[in-house]
């Protein structure tokens, strides 16, 4: 591990432990220890993939983009659902080629 993946693995460590501390006021220094002292046995030297959005808006991207494909095939036109869902119309063509 170079000391830029040292530095990305602490902030992060140290974004998740503040973030467990502000959720949870009973989360104490050992719990801390033992939170990282786990990730490190089963991440340690891995880069996990943590995507940008959670199972919740993905649920909801899947049915936003259903309704779009729907609407396609329905006859609306592309810069009318890109207005309506709020996307672009590259997006929308995309969403609508991988029906």
């Amino acid at each position: 591990m170079d000391h830029h993946d040292q530095s990305v693995s602490q902030d992060f460590m140290g974004d998740l432990m503040a973030a467990a501390m502000a959720i949870c006021q009973s989360f104490t220094l050992d719990h801390a220890k033992e939170l990282e002292r786990r990730l490190i046995a089963n991440w340690g030297g891995d880069r996990p993939y943590i995507g940008k959005i959670g199972k919740e808006a993905r649920a909801m991207a899947s049915l936003r983009n259903r309704a779009i494909i729907r609407d396609y095939k329905a006859g609306e036109r592309l810069p009318f659902l890109a207005r309506r869902y709020g996307l672009s119309k590259v997006r929308i063509w995309k969403i609508v080629q991988g029906c």
